[in-house]
């Protein structure tokens, strides 16, 4: 593929994808072929070394999708997120075998996290369900009161167990999109 068909195919492909930047990107790949011809490459040997230009523009749309996950203003959506680390991913095979094993134990670590705290609602309304029969076993009003208060300490932890939960997941989804990030840029300024 010659010079004019790599970057008319980018090009298009990048329109195609609604990729921001699109002058940039576009004088950045100009001048990629600047320097291999400079340095005695073909256009034919530079656009295979620079790849797909399909691929390419995969690439930046991810990077933009990258950049609505990681925006304050529209919120997290964890949906978005999800798609994005599996398109970088896709994108980048390798980092799938490599964060194979740390994934599974950081998931792990994650459901179990989230298990536990439903555990404890579910302990916790258990307890509140169980006060009648309690209650008609004992005329004791301290008893009464005690399993309240028990069962409602054991919500509150659950509640705060769940909240801490949802942000750990969110930072991990962060955390794991950045490292996809950051072999995604590798890639794409080699």
């Amino acid at each position: 593929m010659n010079k004019k068909e790599f970057l008319d195919k980018l090009k298009s492909e990048l329109i195609k994808r609604k990729v921001a930047g699109l002058d940039e990107i576009m004088a950045d790949y100009e001048e990629h072929f600047s320097h291999a011809l400079s340095s005695g490459k073909s256009e034919t040997e530079a656009s295979e070394k620079l790849g797909n230009p399909v691929v390419i523009a995969r690439a930046y749309e991810t990077d933009t999708l990258i950049q609505n996950v990681k925006n304050p203003e529209k919120g997290f959506e964890f949906k978005l997120a999800l798609s994005v680390i599996f398109r970088l991913l896709l994108l980048a095979p390798v980092n799938f075998l490599i964060i194979l094993i740390p994934g599974v134990v950081a998931a792990s670590l994650l459901v179990a996290g989230w298990a536990t705290a439903i555990a404890l609602g579910s302990v916790g309304f258990a307890i509140l369900s169980f006060l009648p029969v309690v209650a008609s076993l004992s005329l004791n009003f301290w008893t009464w009161i005690a399993g309240i208060f028990t069962s409602l300490g054991v919500v509150g932890l659950a509640v705060i167990g769940l909240l801490i939960m949802f942000q750990i997941t969110k930072l991990s989804i962060l955390a794991l999109i950045n490292y996809l990030r950051w072999n995604l840029r590798f890639v794409l300024d080699k």
